[in-house]
């Protein structure tokens, strides 16, 4: 911390650098998604947590490869 800023000085820097507005409501949301998934997993209901858990890979398969393509295509 920087010792110029006071505490309350330095809370309201950070929230303002991290654009908390941003992250903010997806965070809350994924709260009871999460819930859910260790509930599932705790009830030994392993293939409906595997369902579930479908569109968060393709999202992460989807946005790897945009950031591939970017790379192939933007590379200079």
């Amino acid at each position: 911390m920087n010792k110029h800023l006071s505490p309350h000085q330095w809370l309201r820097h950070w929230l303002i650098r991290t654009r908390w507005r941003r992250w903010l409501l997806p965070a809350v949301c994924a709260i009871p998604y999460a819930a859910s998934m260790l509930w599932l997993v705790s009830r030994n209901q392993f293939w409906i947590a595997q369902i579930l858990l479908t569109p968060l890979l393709m999202v992460l398969i989807l946005g790897l490869l945009s950031l591939w393509l970017a790379n192939k295509e933007f590379r200079g």
